[in-house]
């Protein structure tokens, strides 16, 4: 059985594959099959490490790697991990990095999955929260 931050890599890389391979990677990732994998520039995790990154991919694997075992304990305790690094990748200062929209968030099923998978109990913030972006 994987582990929490393999299945979530996984998660996030097949999210982005799957709006890449549906020709609206543009629209909900800010690029295209031919540009996903242009430079950007540096970045910084929410553990406050800074980190520079040759494409948005190795970005968000650089992400996981950089958390440890209590952080993952403390992110899979809250809100999905996924919701993290989308916010992370919302708001980070640089022009320049890939912008992820919350509109992915609005997929039913990819949302329920992921309450399902990361948290240990239902709490209502949960709920509160996906029907204000939605």
């Amino acid at each position: 059985m994987l582990d929490l931050k393999a299945r979530m890599r996984y998660t996030v890389l097949w999210l982005l594959t799957k709006s890449v391979q549906s020709n609206i990677g543009h629209y909900l990732c800010g690029f295209t099959r031919q540009n996903q994998l242009e430079p950007i520039d540096f970045y910084s995790t929410l553990t406050g490490r800074s980190c520079r990154v040759n494409n948005c991919l190795q970005a968000i694997l650089t992400f996981f790697d950089d958390l440890s075992p209590m952080k993952i304990d403390y992110y899979q305790k809250s809100l999905p991990l996924c919701y993290e690094v989308l916010y992370l990748l919302c708001t980070n200062n640089s022009s320049n990095i890939i912008k992820v929209t919350f509109d992915i968030l609005h997929e039913n099923l990819f949302i329920q999955k992921q309450i399902q998978l990361y948290t240990y109990h239902y709490h209502p913030f949960h709920h509160y929260y996906l029907n204000q972006v939605r």
